[in-house]
């Protein structure tokens, strides 16, 4: 297995440190890494996945036994992302007076390959065979903890997002998980959507952004490229 997965990474010139399997019931494979490398490392893996057909993934080890990893990516297939976060087809209007924070408390980059104090943090950059990043979660059994979805709607829901706003999956940790956005929401109206969508989604991580109303979160999440998302 480790062999094969080298071979294709040689095969598109990217060679890694030393592999070592990692647990589940899917096809994984990783090294240690940390800070700015690590996501140096996802970067020019991820440019590669088109023809290794492997994901990278920044994670702490988060692949949980048991289950069929079929019967997950159908069901995250089958489900509508959109109606997942929202059942009802309810909105929330912008309107003219509405207010809007001065200065929202940005999470600009990523947290988790770092320390508190700006170190590099020991993570592992996983190598997931999977066709879409979105389908990773569904793959490894993750979630179904506490308020964490369940593994098949964190694909249907990150699938929906990569649709709308580009958002490719980059790091996994046991109780979060970080985006990145090629697309994220320009404008005030797209931003209220995304944060209403988002604590649907994950309602702790508003915490993360000191965000106690919806026009909190949306000036947070306006033009962001990294969204971080956590439960307690």
């Amino acid at each position: 297995m480790i062999g094969g997965i080298s071979g294709r990474l040689a095969a598109c010139g990217v060679g890694v440190p030393e592999l070592r399997p990692l647990p589940g019931a899917v096809t994984v494979a990783g090294f240690a890494s940390g800070g700015a490398e690590a996501l140096a490392w996802w970067y020019r893996l991820r440019a590669v996945h088109g023809h290794t057909g492997l994901w990278p993934v920044l994670t702490d080890g988060v692949a949980l036994p048991g289950g069929d990893p079929a019967a997950r990516l159908a069901e995250a297939a089958e489900l509508d992302g959109a109606e997942v976060l929202n059942p009802s087809g309810d909105t929330y209007e912008l309107l003219d007076d509405m207010p809007w924070p001065d200065e929202p408390h940005r999470l600009d980059g990523f947290g988790f390959p770092y320390l508190r104090d700006g170190g590099p943090a020991p993570v592992t950059v996983a190598l997931v065979e999977a066709e879409h990043g979105w389908q990773v979660p569904a793959l490894l059994n993750y979630g179904g903890f506490n308020d964490c979805p369940p593994p098949a709607v964190h694909g249907a829901v990150l699938r929906h997002w990569h649709e709308h706003y580009g958002a490719e999956l980059v790091c996994l940790e046991r109780s979060a998980l970080e985006l990145l956005l090629s697309r994220p929401p320009q404008t005030r109206a797209e931003a209220l959507a995304f944060a209403w969508e988002y604590t649907a989604y994950c309602a702790d991580g508003a915490d993360l952004y000191q965000a106690e109303e919806l026009p909190e979160l949306a000036g947070s999440l306006l033009n962001a490229e990294v969204v971080r998302f956590w439960w307690d």
